[in-house]
């Protein structure tokens, strides 16, 4: 799964309003697994933000969904999307700022 699938993925199952806790979880691992492998990207994973701002929005739903029933898998999610988002940021902006002053590349 990359990540747009992922975005799509999640907010299918906040609209269909029947995914499970199963698929919560499955999901909160694709992008746990996606977070670890920004590094890996040569270039800019999201240079003007969109995802990010996407990855936001799913987060404030779910956090919406978890207020009105308590669930540990909506709150694992919402965390593993929070994790996604800090890789993704500090890649692009590690990125931005260029090799450190004396590192040997």
């Amino acid at each position: 799964m990359n990540l747009r699938e992922l975005i799509k993925a999640v907010t299918d199952s906040i609209d269909s309003h029947t995914a499970t806790d199963n698929d919560r979880v499955v999901l909160a691992q694709s992008a746990s697994d996606i977070a670890d492998m920004v590094g890996w990207a040569a270039g800019p994973i999201d240079p003007h933000h969109r995802a990010i701002e996407q990855i936001q929005a799913l987060m404030e739903r779910l956090r919406g969904v978890h207020e009105q029933l308590p669930n540990p898998a909506v709150a694992a999610l919402h965390d593993a999307l929070a994790e996604l988002n800090r890789a993704i940021d500090r890649h692009d902006r590690d990125l931005e700022q260029g090799p450190v002053e004396g590192e040997d590349l």
